[in-house]
């Protein structure tokens, strides 16, 4: 008798693990697919990893209305050891305004301005809101590729007020 309770028991276990296989059934399925790239590009123009853009001095005054610009300065990331021939564009992030999310925030504190946020945008001059994808370039033959942008001071308020106005940004580079 005892090896027909085994049995029993043996096969009772087999018949729950059975249903329990109908029980987990998947209502669909996700595929992760990617690259593994044996090199990927640098940043050549980073000091310890960081880039500095002086937006300069620019007056209360330059602000006649919420949304103007002024101090617009022209930077690049440049990037070498890339792939040759791949395509890299990159994604800032960073603390945004409270009042348009597409801008930087300025940092908060004694003596800062107020009223007034860091914009970005592309080379070409079309609008780059954080988390948005800049412009994609090809990495030469030489695996060197440059990414240009602009950077500005735009009013948030209709009033600026005076101080340091300083924002970080964050960027990650994107290949394709």
């Amino acid at each position: 008798m005892d090896v027909v309770k085994k049995l029993a028991l043996v096969v009772a276990a087999a018949g729950t693990l059975a249903v329990q296989g109908v029980a987990l059934a998947a209502d669909g399925q996700v595929n992760f697919t990617g690259t593994m790239q044996t090199a990927s590009c640098k940043v050549a123009n980073a000091a310890n990893g960081v880039v500095t853009v002086a937006l300069g001095s620019i007056a209360t005054t330059s602000f006649a209305t919420v949304g103007a610009k002024s101090g617009e300065e022209v930077f690049s990331i440049n990037l070498t050891g890339c792939p040759t021939g791949s395509k890299v564009n990159l994604r800032f992030s960073g603390l945004s305004d409270s009042t348009n999310v597409d801008l930087l925030a300025i940092a908060t504190g004694t003596g800062t301005a107020t009223g007034v946020a860091v914009g970005l945008s592309n080379d070409d001059g079309s609008a780059l809101s954080l988390a948005t994808n800049s412009n994609q370039v090809a990495a030469d033959a030489t695996g060197a590729a440059t990414l240009g942008f602009r950077a500005y001071y735009q009013s948030t308020a209709a009033t600026v007020g005076a101080g340091t106005a300083s924002a970080t940004a964050f960027f990650t580079l994107i290949y394709n």
